[in-house]
């Protein structure tokens, strides 16, 4: 489901109506006067894409040197990035406090920019024109003391003004959610009026400066542009007045903001709606900058492109108006969805963008990147919106404009897709604002997934025998199915890899197909790779005309061969329909594939099929796989699914495993015996350090996915080191305090996270903070929603039911555990520098008001006020903790105490 689909449940928390009271107050910030003047004269939602005619003044105001303090912040990690949404924040938050004094309507945020109207008044033509330029003189003023950033950067602001008639369409609807598009030529006109501004000043276009000139005095800077010094008077000023949305009308103008603000908000977390989190990025160039689009062209081209995003589940973000024109940014990884394959799912969006653009007869541009990003709100209280903002959305603007016509993405991006795209490298970009050459690469066609045998397969001895086992009896004629259950990475996919090796070892016909998360709409899907490998076809061709290869393997069956153009229903094999197969329709057509399939696959046994992800399996695809399981002999089944809950789960899975011969197969993860043997395959030595493994062991609890990932990032990093068949942690390396999440694991894990309810997520944030482990009672003590304190209990139990926590104590304060560091690592690193340290904060006042001995929490106390920067007290209690660790001869541990003390002391001072 996308984040941005009305439909997702919301569930509603104790005092709900207070939340309610909060959110619908601040509506108003979230969406532009125009849109809510519309619908209140509306008086509900769209039922139909409109165009309303817009009359007035346009002010362009753009940050200048914002794009160099980018990349050196961005440098820095997450620490600078937040930086940089805080310094965004001030410069904005003076901005649109003047803009909204003199009664502009902020339409649209792009980027470090603002697009602004200052509608004409009846009987008043030049009265907008003049607010316009009087605000653009009062704005800089706001800024001009604002204007060196922490790193001595100079931020300065170029605004330019136009006027003229706009076009503002309001498109899209898919799943309800609405986009406003401004079109016209005062958006042409500013952005040319821009390209001549200098830091600092204001220009306006010719014909903003006719309409202004008897009342304001400026110079000539080319073309008819003029640079404003002043206004002989001050217009008249006075905040819009915006009109009070309630029932219908306030929903109507919610369906223009992305459901990640309505579900948090719906849940009281308006202060928590900022994230560090990882993402992709997608901007596209669109058609338009013409009043005269047509609606229907554009209505279509906005409904095909939104449904390309939720399609992937991903997020339409904006469409973005600066001077260069229209792109929308579509997002994959906001809340309240992510995926572990974001890049994939990016890289897919983006061609299948391009392609969509091509039938328009547009040339579109097209960047992708991805990378950790501040994703939450800018502005202010009274104007704001929620956007992404770091190196990595810069970033894919500027692949966008360099792509010309094609699709580029970077490094990550390609990393994050390699098993599923072809690239081609081409010639590291100079790109503005960029002090390196950056890696470029463009995406070429889409290449199959295969399931494969690992040289470092480690453990599953007794899941192996049960296999060997049931391979044996498929070779004596007896048929079976095993359904295995395992988290992400705990090793499914890789068992299905090993079987298939192990049939191959007997000579067994093997196929295999896979379900797409993607494509859970889609029929047949799964089918698909069973079909190539019964036709010896690749299924990564499948854009070539397949019709002459399936044709000649089924040239020997004529009987078959009258009937199989219904398997175009699976392939695009272009097999020419009969007389017969066009009349058929509905479940004869869907009975007539199975037939097919059925009579194709029977020449086949003894066969082993897998089929891998069938908690994305597609109905159709389900009633070809248990017609196969009725109809072959002798067959072994062999289904990988997520764990699923008695709802989830398919009424075809649980015929599945009640079926005669079946099996259900929990993978847990591997041992700590199995854990060294896996960091030994992976990293290719003989030994390996005791305390690595011990790590390692600890953070990922056995995953093997997280194991590899993990491993592969501590090498990669220099944190470990090999040396004759023996790998250790580098001396002096400290991997509790240094070693960084693998983007992998994150992925998954924040996937999770994200399809918790809101409150739960933010639960789990808290109790990151806490630590490994925590009590009921100090979450709910410190939890930041006050009026859902001592209601969070529910919630923790929900954590622990799915497997991210567990309980450990059931007693009056019921106590829990993390049940992997990692997980716990995600949610902490999900949130900014400034909420973290206000929750550690608060733990540490916990302690000390529930505890008048504190002697056992010493350097628990020093641990969380350290992390939230209350210095002063630290330093007492690193002192007592530094004592302490003395009395027990840990000399080690008070020698760090002591020094963190002494270096915190010396800041004070």
């Amino acid at each position: 489901m996308s984040h941005d689909e009305p439909s997702a449940q919301v569930l509603k928390d104790p005092s709900s109506s207070v939340v309610g009271a909060s959110v619908a107050a601040s509506l108003a910030s979230y969406v532009p006067a125009v849109v809510q003047q519309r619908m209140f004269e509306l008086g509900g939602g769209l039922q139909q894409p409109r165009i309303d005619a817009l009359q007035g003044a346009l002010l362009f105001a753009d940050i200048s040197g914002f794009t160099a303090l980018t990349e050196r912040l961005a440098a820095r990690g997450p620490a600078g990035i937040e930086l940089l949404v805080r310094r965004l924040n001030g410069y904005f938050g003076s901005l649109i406090n003047v803009i909204l004094d003199y009664g502009g309507d902020v339409l649209k945020f792009a980027g470090d920019a603002l697009v602004v109207l200052f509608a004409d008044q009846e009987g008043e033509p030049n009265l907008a024109a003049l607010r316009a330029a009087a605000c653009s003189l009062a704005v800089q003023r706001a800024v001009a003391a604002d204007r060196v950033s922490e790193d001595g950067m100079v931020l300065s602001l170029k605004v330019a003004v136009s006027v003229g008639k706009l076009a503002c369409a309001f498109l899209g609807g898919v799943r309800g959610r609405w986009e406003m598009v401004v079109f016209g030529p005062p958006l042409l006109d500013a952005g040319k009026a821009a390209g001549q501004c200098e830091p600092g000043a204001v220009v306006l276009s010719a014909s903003a400066w006719q309409r202004i000139a008897a009342e304001a005095a400026a110079e000539e800077v080319g073309g008819g542009i003029m640079r404003l010094l002043r206004t002989h008077r001050e217009p008249p000023i006075a905040p819009l007045p915006l009109p009070e949305l309630s029932g219908l009308a306030a929903d109507a103008a919610w369906s223009f903001v992305p459901y990640a603000i309505r579900a948090r908000l719906d849940s009281g977390q308006a202060d928590w709606l900022a994230e560090l989190r990882k993402i992709t990025v997608i901007f596209v160039t669109l058609p338009g900058h013409s009043s005269d689009v047509g609606l229907t062209q554009t209505q279509e081209l906005m409904t095909r492109l939104q449904q390309l995003v939720y399609r992937v589940e991903g997020s339409v973000n904006k469409i973005s108006v600066d001077d260069k024109g229209l792109s929308l940014i579509a997002v994959l990884g906001m809340p309240p969805l992510s995926h572990e394959d974001d890049p994939r799912r990016g890289l897919l969006l983006a061609l299948e963008m391009h392609d969509l653009m091509v039938q328009f007869k547009f040339m579109s541009s097209i960047g992708v990147t991805t990378g950790r990003a501040f994703c939450g709100v800018i502005g202010n209280t009274r104007r704001r919106e929620y956007t992404m903002i770091g190196d990595i959305v810069n970033l894919s603007a500027r692949l966008m404009v360099a792509s010309v016509g094609s699709v580029l993405c970077d490094q990550a991006t390609r990393d994050g897709a390699s098993e599923h795209f072809d690239f081609e490298p081409i010639a590291p970009l100079n790109l503005k604002g960029k002090s390196k050459p950056v890696a470029v690469y463009r995406p070429g066609r889409r290449t199959a997934r295969r399931v494969q045998a690992n040289n470092s397969f480690v453990g599953r001895t007794t899941e192996l025998a049960a296999f060997n086992q049931a391979l044996e009896q498929l070779v004596a004629g007896e048929s079976s199915v095993f359904v295995i259950e395992a988290d992400a990475g705990v090793g499914k996919s890789r068992l299905l890899g090993e079987v298939q090796a192990m049939a191959a070892e007997l000579g067994l016909r093997r196929l295999h197909g896979d379900a797409d998360s993607i494509e859970r709409t889609a029929a047949y899907v799964a089918c698909r790779g069973v079909l190539c490998g019964l036709l010896g076809l690749e299924e990564a061709a499948l854009s070539l005309s397949l019709s002459a290869a399936a044709l000649a393997r089924l040239d020997a069956r004529p009987g078959l061969l009258a009937r199989a153009s219904v398997l175009n229903d699976i392939l695009p094999l272009g097999i020419a329909d009969t007389h017969a197969s066009r009349e058929l329709e509905g479940e004869t057509r869907a009975a007539a594939v199975r037939a097919v399939r059925l009579e194709l696959l029977a020449d086949e046994t003894p066969l082993l099929l897998t089929i891998d992800d069938t908690q994305w399996l597609d109905s159709a695809s389900w009633s070809v796989l248990t017609a196969a399981v009725r109809g072959l002999s002798p067959l072994l089944l062999v289904c990988a699914t997520r764990p699923q809950t008695d709802a989830e789960q398919t009424a075809e899975l649980r015929e599945l495993l009640r079926g005669p011969g079946s099996s259900l197969m929990r993978l847990e993860g591997l041992s700590a015996v199995h854990t060294a043997e896996l960091v030994r395959a992976r990293l290719g030595v003989d030994s390996v350090a005791e305390p690595l493994v011990r790590f390692v062991a600890e953070r990922t609890q056995g995953n093997p996915f997280f194991i590899e990932q993990l491993v592969l990032a501590l090498r990669d990093a220099g944190l470990i080191e090999t040396a004759d068949g023996h790998c250790g942690v580098r001396a002096g390396v400290d991997l509790a305090s240094e070693a960084n999440l693998p983007d992998t694991v994150e992925g998954v894990i924040t996937q999770r996270i994200d399809h918790l309810h809101p409150t739960e997520q933010l639960s789990l944030k808290v109790a990151s903070v806490v630590g490994r482990a925590f009590g009921l009672s100090v979450v709910n003590a410190i939890f930041p929603i006050e009026h859902l304190r001592g209601h969070l209990q529910p919630h923790l139990d929900t954590l622990a039911r799915q497997g991210l926590t567990r309980l450990e104590g059931a007693e009056a304060d019921p106590s829990y555990l993390f049940k992997q560091i990692l997980t716990q690592e995600v949610a902490y690193n999900l949130m900014l520098f400034s909420q973290r340290r206000e929750l550690h904060l608060a733990v540490a006042d916990w302690y000390e008001l529930n505890f008048i001995d504190r002697s056992p929490f010493f350097a628990l106390l020093a641990h969380h006020l350290v992390q939230a920067g209350a210095a002063e007290r630290a330093v007492g209690y690193l002192i007592l903790a530094g004592d302490q660790a003395l009395a027990k001869f840990a000399c080690a541990e008070a020698v760090r105490l002591f020094t963190e003390a002494a270096r915190l002391d010396a800041g004070c001072s």
